[in-house]
């Protein structure tokens, strides 16, 4: 009951903040500004849609945590990356060598395990889908059956 609880408020924290891969440090720019140079190329707009951003690493290298002003800002971030079906950096005029950009919800750590499970069993079994959403875990079998809640390892197994 208490380890529900919890991750009920975890998932309440982490509700509107996006995880950002792929963004090379920048020596013009702070984390801030590097995601304004991606939000311009992806065309959104970034008034005050970005309440925070920072480093996950010590020395500046790693994914850039980002708190959005709501949940339907983030929503409308990752619609948008769907929809150009992804952005590297050499689009968005980013220095270094030219690499894909991955945006991410912020999962606790249990749904993160359980999602990489999943998407691990999408490869072995050539399912369809394997994705997250309003923090919850799912599996489409194909094309045409619904997609399946995934709560627990157990559930995958069922699909094994």
């Amino acid at each position: 009951m208490l380890e529900g609880r919890v991750e009920a408020f975890e998932n309440k924290e982490r509700i509107k903040n996006l995880i950002v891969a792929g963004v090379p440090k920048q020596t013009n720019l702070d984390n801030k500004g590097s995601i304004m140079k991606i939000f311009t190329a992806m065309q959104i707009q970034t008034t005050n849609m970005v309440m925070e951003s920072f480093r996950l690493d010590k020395n500046g290298e790693g994914p850039i945590l980002l708190k959005m002003q709501s949940e339907q800002a983030k929503r409308d971030v990752i619609k948008r990356i769907k929809d150009l079906k992804g952005i590297s950096t050499r689009q968005c005029g980013l220095e270094g060598s030219d690499r894909k950009i991955y945006f991410n919800e912020d999962l606790p750590m249990s749904k993160r395990v359980l999602f990489k499970m999943a998407r691990e069993l999408k490869k072995q079994k050539g399912y369809k889908a394997a994705f997250y959403l309003n923090g919850s875990v799912y599996i489409k079998t194909n094309e045409n059956e619904q997609a399946i809640k995934i709560k627990c390892e157990s559930d995958l197994d069922k699909l094994r």
